[in-house]
């Protein structure tokens, strides 16, 4: 299904959901295999029709297989910081939940090295995803 894409004060915007994970004291990260390089939350791009509590429930599965049980959005706002693997649009609005989880955990291995539950101290010394990085500083997270 084509993602959604859309203008927003000029320019091609297009739309993405990720997810704080936690456990105790601890965040759930992958390391990509691909552009963006980094560690991130699990992260990807709404489609074209879909609500963004679909997206929500569906990109979970899909990169994680697990189901939020709760969700709460900590974020929504436009992130211009690195260019979509997809085509190179710059513009992204960018919605994040915060989640608690159920269900057997297992990541998508053609998108991420590995993963790990790393500590706020741990984060700060990891090489983040540039939107990840600005998305943790902005909830005060790192």
């Amino acid at each position: 299904m084509p993602i959604k894409i859309e203008e927003i004060n000029g320019k091609k915007c297009h739309f993405i959901v990720g997810f704080i994970i936690k456990n105790k004291d601890k965040y759930l990260l992958f390391e990509r295999k691909e552009f963006p390089f980094g560690f991130a939350g699990s992260c990807g791009h709404i489609d074209e029709g879909e609500s963004v509590k679909h997206a929500m429930k569906r990109e979970l599965k899909e990169e994680t297989n697990l189901i939020a049980v709760k969700h709460k959005l900590v974020f929504k706002n436009m992130i211009s910081l690195t260019p979509c693997h997809s085509d190179g649009t710059y513009d992204h609005m960018t919605y994040i939940f915060e989640l608690e989880v159920k269900g057997d955990f297992k990541y998508e291995e053609s998108e991420f090295k590995n993963y790990g539950w790393y500590s706020v101290d741990k984060i700060s010394k990891l090489d983040l995803d540039p939107m990840w990085h600005h998305v943790f500083t902005k909830l005060g997270i790192i």
